[in-house]
């Protein structure tokens, strides 16, 4: 039995781009290019103190994103462990030495 396909964990917004979508969701009506050089020309006259939220959201969603990379790539090494582990044991790799070869999938995979 084949696992469905997993989507690869989506890279966060930066804090200009978190801006960007409450300000679009704000200013109904326009095209896409009005709003974001409205946008801009906003962002440039904020100041450091002004942007702090959107950095804030913005840093928060990034520890979001490398915990959940984290459990991706944790999930990723412990199917690969169990392929190995099933091919070990139907003596798919009779050739290879099976110390070696948990010497390389160590080197490959990393502790669980």
């Amino acid at each position: 039995m084949t696992t469905p396909a997993r989507k690869p964990v989506k890279k966060p917004p930066n804090m200009f781009f978190v801006f960007r979508a409450e300000f679009q969701a704000q200013a109904r009506g326009g095209s896409v290019m009005s709003v974001s050089r409205a946008a801009s020309a906003e962002w440039r006259q904020m100041s450091d103190k002004q942007k702090q939220p959107y950095a804030d959201k913005a840093a928060e969603l990034m520890r979001q994103y490398r915990a959940q990379k984290d459990q991706a790539e944790r999930r990723q090494r412990a199917e690969l462990w169990h392929r190995i582990g099933k091919m070990k044991r139907a003596g798919a790799v009779g050739d290879i030495d099976p110390q070696r070869l948990d010497e390389i999938l160590e080197t490959i995979c990393g502790d669980i």
